[in-house]
This record gives structure tokens, sequence and C-alpha cells, in this order.
């Protein structure tokens, strides 16, 4: 099917079951913002609930203070994250992120089966936002990323479903998985290079 070419286009895919735009966004490598305007436009409408799963989370500032507000507004967040990723160090340096975020009252889960690697958010049920970009500085600002976003109820639904399942494999994390091991000022200056 034919792309658009421009940031932030729309495409529909052959198919019949699809009555919903799919909207692509990418980013060039170039310092362009699109990937992290998409998740704060995403948090910013949420009404009920926000589910995201990333395999990793460092996000800037901005998310992070989007996600504040949100939760603020009595907005449901909940964040899934892999037991460990597959570097230790991003592990230790997600620790400082993850208890601010839980400091306001994001609802953070860990998977214990299998690794996580899915790069999704379901806002109200009813929006859809999957791709490659994790939440880190790095993806969100620096690397060549496309990312999804669609209304389309069938795949909400699927979605859903497969959120539904992460979290029914998921626990609160342990203590000793939220002990740092680098201080946070210095997770915080390395996070964007990673």
């Amino acid at each position: 099917y034919d792309l658009v070419t421009a940031r932030g286009g729309t495409a529909t895919p052959p198919g019949h079951y699809l009555s919903h735009p799919i909207s692509l966004y990418w980013s060039e490598g170039d310092g362009g913002r699109a990937m992290e305007h998409l998740y704060l436009s995403a948090l910013a409408t949420a009404r009920q609930e926000v589910i995201m799963a990333t395999p990793y989370f460092f996000p800037p500032h901005t998310i992070i203070e989007q996600m504040r507000a949100t939760c603020s507004r009595g907005v449901r967040v909940r964040l899934l994250l892999p037991a460990c990723s597959d570097s230790r160090t991003i592990d230790n340096l997600a620790c400082d992120y993850i208890a601010r975020a839980q400091s306001f009252g994001v609802e953070v889960l860990v998977c214990r089966e299998g690794f996580v690697h899915a790069k999704m958010m379901m806002v109200d049920n009813r929006r859809l936002i999957l791709g490659s970009a994790n939440l880190d500085s790095r993806s969100l600002r620096t690397n060549r990323e496309l990312m999804a976003s669609s209304t389309e109820p069938h795949l909400c639904y699927r979605a859903k479903a497969f959120l539904q399942g992460v979290i029914a494999r998921s626990t609160l994390p342990l203590d000793k998985e939220l002990r740092c091991a680098i201080p946070s000022f210095i997770a915080r200056m390395l996070c964007p290079i990673l």
C-alpha cells in the first residue's frame, strides 16, 4: 500500500476489517521529536487508563512530567516492564525513573515470564500506539524509529488481550529490583546517550 512520505502520515492497509486509519509517525534520527510528541499527546488526552509496555524505561523529563499530570487527573497509569532487560547497566539506570514514576501513582508491574520487548501504549481501551521506540531519550529523540497509532477497534481489542496476558504474568517489583547501583544524578546524565 502507499505510505504518505511526510512525518505523521496516515496509511490504511488493504483489507476489509479496518474501519479506522492507522497513523504512522517516524523520526529520521535528526533530533526531531515526533515520537516524544506522540507519547505526550496520548498521555495528555487519556481519560481513564493508560497501559504502557517497554523493555527500557528512562524517559525524557517531558514524559515523566506528563505521566505525573496524567496520574494527577485521576487516570490509572500502568507501566509493564520485563523483570530484567538485556542490559544490567540499563536496569540500574531505570530504577530511579521507576521510583519517580511510582511516587506519583504509576502502577509498575514486572513480567516474570519471558522478556517483554513490546513497545506499546493502550489509551482508554480505544487508542493503540505501537512500534519500535523505547521509552528512553535516545529512541524518542535520536534514533530512526517508527510508531503506529490507531483507534481501530479490532486492533485495540487484540492489543488489550496481549497486554492483559502480560499483566497476568506480572507482579509488583521487588525492593531489591528498585535499588539503584548507580546514583540518580549520574543515571540522568547518562540516559540521553545510552
